[in-house]
């Protein structure tokens, strides 16, 4: 997507990596509208949406949103991804992007990135790297003030980081 919004072309690796987590959201929902305990509910929603499965299963997992997710998980999973201890999901053998190894960066000290709130919705979160104009989507959360939560925990342990202290002295135990 964020090719698309750049008007760039679309490199290999990406259309693969958004193809798979299509498949994956597809496999989820029909998980989740095969239960037998959601048979009756998918079975409303299909004559609600006159047969639109991918509506009628959109809803069944905005409705049922833990047990979706979890479902997505595991079928994100078995496509070997993985998370991050920050909660980006990532390839096997690749770096998380929100948390660089510091190993990679002059000094070992995280690069400056600022957290945000969409601006319309306010229950997206972006990431700003420093030199860099346009943020980049990080995901969506349940309530504004959440995001924002997070934003001021991410901007504070950014600023910890950056300016030497560990990070196990953020940690929670």
């Amino acid at each position: 997507m964020r090719h698309r919004d750049r008007k760039e072309p679309v490199d290999e690796a990406c259309r693969a990596a958004s193809r798979d987590h299509g498949n994956a959201w597809n496999r989820a929902t029909s998980r989740l509208a095969k239960r037998p305990e959601r048979a009756n509910e998918y079975a409303a929603l299909l004559k609600k949406h006159k047969g639109n499965t991918n509506r009628a299963r959109g809803e069944l997992a905005r409705s049922h949103r833990a047990e979706f997710r979890q479902l997505l998980f595991d079928e994100l999973a078995k496509l070997g991804r993985r998370r991050c201890e920050c909660g980006a999901e990532i390839l096997p053998g690749s770096t998380c992007w929100a948390c660089p190894p510091e190993s990679a960066i002059p000094g070992g000290l995280v690069p400056e990135v600022h957290w945000r709130q969409g601006r319309k919705v306010g229950r997206t979160l972006y990431i700003h790297r420093s030199g860099s104009e346009s943020g980049q989507l990080v995901g969506m959360v349940d309530t504004p003030e959440l995001a924002a939560e997070i934003c001021e925990a991410m901007n504070a342990r950014g600023s910890t980081e950056r300016s030497g202290e560990s990070r196990a002295a953020d940690e929670r135990p």
